[in-house]
């Protein structure tokens, strides 16, 4: 019986005098102490969790399209966009959207016109090129046609002169990927007013 009575003191002793491991560790930025350790919270590392980590540093922005990171107010890190690219990563270049071949439906003047018509990247950046746009005066013959692009989806037909007349005009791509666009031929003879809709083929 003694012996039980002076185990169970000496356990109790023991175990009064150890010291807490949390009593001099004072954590950061909301970290808790656990058995001696700081256990930090998303976004902080380090002993005493004062190390800040940079959401951009794990954020993959495409080196060649992206601006710069910024971290927002929620602190997510956000990739900002250099002209010409898109996308959450800014991987997308605006005028690969727009290359493809295409149903051309055209409306000049209320003479109506389908065909096949191709659009290219260039020649410049931020630029396509409607390789075989048609003349409706003579419908064998065809020319090239560049666009500058204003944005992500809208392009500008600036004055370019062909062996048909001066053309100029814009249009736009949905989120179909259907351009639709508008064009000005002034000819020798008349000015062609045109609408129309290029559907991926």
């Amino acid at each position: 019986m003694h012996k039980y009575l002076i185990f169970s003191f000496l356990f109790v002793f023991l175990v009064s005098c150890q010291k807490d491991p949390c009593e001099n560790i004072s954590c950061q930025n909301g970290g808790t102490c656990v058995d001696g350790d700081c256990d930090c919270p998303a976004g902080f590392i380090g002993p005493d969790c004062g190390i800040e980590l940079n959401p951009c540093n794990q954020k993959a922005c495409d080196d060649q399209g992206t601006e710069n990171c910024v971290v927002g107010t929620n602190g997510e890190a956000r990739c900002e966009c250099k002209f010409g690219y898109e996308g959450e990563l800014c991987k997308t270049v605006w005028e690969n959207k727009f290359v493809g071949t295409y149903i051309a439906s055209e409306d000049c003047s209320g003479n109506i016109l389908n065909y096949v018509l191709e659009v290219d990247p260039g020649p410049d950046p931020q630029q396509i090129t409607f390789i075989n746009f048609n003349n409706q005066a003579n419908d064998t013959v065809t020319a090239k046609v560049v666009a500058n692009l204003v944005n992500a989806n809208v392009f500008e037909i600036y004055v370019q002169y062909m062996p048909f007349g001066r053309v100029s005009g814009a249009g736009s791509i949905d989120s179909e990927g259907r351009i639709n666009w508008s064009f000005e031929i002034i000819q020798p003879n008349d000015t062609l007013n045109c609408s129309g809709l290029l559907s991926p083929n």
